[in-house]
């Protein structure tokens, strides 16, 4: 899939989640509030969110399948040196080998 491809899906994927946010907004706001309206509504938003995160992880096994071993590998080291939002390393990776 070209750049362009996943750049496209990607997008259409965000625009669905922020209709989705949206609609939540207008949800919650109605009055009387509808309890069956704002189930339904998040719901649509997992629906949304979950197609995001599987087109984004498409997006990013495409990627990592176009580089060389030694990029990817880099790639790997940086994303390991990276601390996570409370400031700790996340774990990492077993690489001492068979």
């Amino acid at each position: 899939m070209s750049d362009g491809e996943l750049r496209r899906r990607i997008g259409a994927t965000i625009r669905e989640l922020r209709r989705s946010q949206r609609t939540i907004a207008r949800t919650l706001a109605q009055e009387p509030f509808d309890p069956d309206a704002a189930r339904a509504a998040l719901a649509t938003f997992r629906e949304h969110m979950a197609a995001n995160q599987a087109s984004s992880h498409q997006a990013f096994v495409e990627i990592l399948g176009r580089l060389t071993p030694e990029e990817r590998r880099r790639f790997l080291d940086q994303m390991g040196s990276r601390k996570d939002r409370r400031g700790r390393h996340p774990a990492r990776p077993d690489r001492s080998g068979p």
